[in-house]
């Protein structure tokens, strides 16, 4: 047991060290901004998962913070607007809501803004067994730092982290305030396109992002 759970510490070591030293060389970060992304996990004791698990939440949190510090994606966040999902009667104070008062938009620097605002992130990541029939990955709630996950979508296949790392980029944006178009008011409502979603569009820039780092050898997913 002993030597097995060194062999699983020594997988999890050479995996970090690989990732540091290829993104070192390759990801230019965004004026030397450096994200970290800190994890606490909770799981259910029904829930089941691969057995590489332990794997892939290093995973993860490395390419949550190697993305999430790059010149990439603010870059591809600038280059974007979304309708105005912030739009909330909460009272939550965690998040600068920056919204175009005229065209009732937000502008994609102000969703960097509130993403980045927090040089370290500490989340919460429960796992849960699956009950019923869902399609929904998970979920979470503006300013409460959990990201509640369903175990169905979790398969042992390459692409688990890649996923993973979309959902909780998705899930986040959700935390920093923005909302899917059926929580906001009929006025600021923009029907199904995901392109007018600051979450949807996240979670969309990050899995480009890896796609393209994959693609040129920085990272394997």
């Amino acid at each position: 047991m002993g030597k097995y759970l060194f062999y699983r510490l020594l997988c999890v070591f050479c995996v970090t060290l690989s990732l540091n030293v290829q993104a070192k060389r390759n990801i230019p970060e965004a004026d030397s901004l450096h994200i970290r992304f800190e994890f606490k996990t909770s799981i259910d004791k029904q829930a089941i998962l691969p057995k590489n698990f332990t794997d892939t939440l290093a995973k993860i949190n490395i390419l949550l913070n190697k993305v999430f510090s790059s010149a990439e994606f603010k870059d591809s966040l600038y280059s974007h607007t979304f309708n105005d999902s912030s739009y909330s009667k909460s009272k939550a104070n965690c998040f600068i809501r920056v919204i175009n008062e005229q065209t009732h938009r937000v502008d994609g620097s102000a969703v960097y803004g509130n993403l980045t605002a927090d040089s370290v992130i500490n989340i919460e990541l429960a796992i849960r067994r699956t009950e019923g029939k869902t399609r929904t990955q998970g979920f979470s709630n503006a300013c409460i730092y959990k990201i509640t996950s369903n175990d169905f979508w979790m398969k042992p296949d390459q692409l688990l982290a890649f996923r993973y790392v979309r959902h909780i980029a998705h899930e986040f944006t959700h935390i920093r305030g923005y909302r899917h178009d059926n929580k906001v008011a009929t006025a600021y409502k923009w029907g199904r396109n995901p392109g007018e979603d600051p979450a949807y569009g996240v979670g969309r820039i990050v899995g480009n992002i890896l796609e393209r780092w994959n693609k040129a050898g920085i990272i394997k997913l």
